[in-house]
């Protein structure tokens, strides 16, 4: 495992939320390929063995340039996809260097840098591919912004000749075994829970509630010290869940309520129309449980929680609350229904909440310094929302500034 072999890059693989990025083997000096994406994608990768690039043109200050689009196969039609932008750096430039090569090895990390796949790839049109066919644009971050809002764009009208030309991977072997699971003693050990010290993962989940729990609270560790993240709290009058997440402290409470389904070939291979039902029946499911923890959360200016038969109280009478509810996948399309939802239930607890996919989680809490920052841009979004109606993603320049 290159995470192994090579611990120390995992400083600088972390840096990237998600996307594809190089590294020069310091033994045979051969490039190698990481690519970091949701556990949905990598699953596509183990059950198809293959992944599909596209240079997407697009167009900025006049000029054409191109973009990297990673697909994930899960669907013919509508598959998994993500946006690296290809800028006038060095990164750029080895990434085009890689897909002219006829063969490398390529690692495939989850967002919270946990190496699940790994594969020797070959490239069947690499006799064809020159690097200096493709203009790229000048490194910044306005362009770097652009480029996956037109690579997004591009992708979604892309035609049957767009995917002809794309540049399909074989993994013709594995590197690692492409069914372990990780245990994690490194991290983790100051988040409140039940049972074991430590956090187990794996790629394919048929019960995914408590791995995503897990892998929430440390996504929220970026930006909230961890010894204020709780998992599974349970409430002291019925002795039932209060929320999935909480997060505590004298200033504010952020409680978390997330819905997932089965990482299986089985869930993989339902159809888009049913994907989105899944999220929306999980997304009116959330709102209930939502509204009662808010409802629990306000009874007193005292928070009662348990975890067994310990019971911690948390004072909340001078603290600002907020409700995040986390989704699977949000569909674009379903955004205006979501948000007329979730800002219903809001008016109605009288707490400001939210709802994020998991993936625009990763976003946040990636690009987000602190705490405050996080609360900041959760209040911005919110009050947006509530002027226009409609809650709208929330880029990575977005989130910078």
């Amino acid at each position: 495992m290159l995470s192994v072999k090579q611990p120390g890059l995992l400083n600088f693989i972390s840096m990237v939320p998600i996307g594809i990025c190089t590294f020069a083997d310091p033994v045979s000096n051969k490039y190698m390929m990481v690519v970091k994406a949701t556990k949905e994608a990598l699953l596509a990768v183990k059950l198809k063995k293959t992944i599909h690039f596209y240079l997407a043109k697009c167009h900025i200050n006049d000029s054409i340039v191109h973009t990297l689009v990673t697909a994930f196969p899960d669907d013919d039609f509508d598959p998994l996809m993500l946006v690296t932008p290809l800028l006038q750096d060095e990164m750029a430039e080895s990434i085009l260097q890689m897909l002219s090569y006829e063969s490398f090895d390529i690692h495939f990390f989850d967002e919270n840098n946990r190496e699940l796949l790994a594969y020797k790839a070959r490239n069947p049109s690499y006799k064809s591919f020159n690097p200096d066919d493709y203009s790229l644009a000048t490194s910044t971050i306005q362009n770097a912004e652009k480029l996956v809002e037109l690579g997004r764009y591009w992708f979604s009208l892309r035609d049957y000749k767009d995917d002809e030309s794309a540049i399909k991977l074989e993994f013709i072997e594995s590197i690692i075994a492409d069914d372990i699971a990780i245990m994690d003693l490194t991290s983790g050990r100051g988040i409140t829970h039940s049972g074991s010290s430590f956090f187990i993962s794996m790629l394919e989940r048929e019960e995914p509630g408590s791995f995503q729990e897990s892998d929430i609270a440390r996504l929220l560790s970026r930006n909230f010290f961890e010894d204020l993240i709780y998992i599974n709290p349970l409430r002291t009058d019925n002795n039932e869940e209060f929320v999935d997440v909480l997060v505590s402290c004298a200033g504010y409470n952020l409680l978390v309520q997330a819905k997932d389904s089965p990482n299986t070939e089985q869930s993989m291979n339902r159809s888009l129309q049913r994907k989105r039902k899944t999220v929306s029946k999980s997304l009116d499911k959330a709102i209930m449980q939502t509204r009662g923890a808010a409802r629990y959360l306000k009874k007193s200016a005292t928070l009662e929680i348990h975890f067994g038969n310990g019971t911690l109280y948390i004072q909340t009478a001078q603290s600002k609350s907020r409700c995040l509810i986390v989704l699977q996948e949000v569909f674009d399309d379903d955004r205006e229904s979501y948000s007329k939802r979730v800002l219903a239930l809001s008016k109605d607890v009288g707490i400001p909440c939210l709802f994020l996919g998991y993936a625009e989680l990763n976003n946040w809490t990636s690009k987000l310094e602190d705490a405050a920052a996080f609360n900041r841009a959760f209040d911005t979004v919110y009050e947006k929302g509530l002027e226009s109606g409609f809650i709208q993603p929330v880029t990575f320049k977005a989130l910078a500034e």
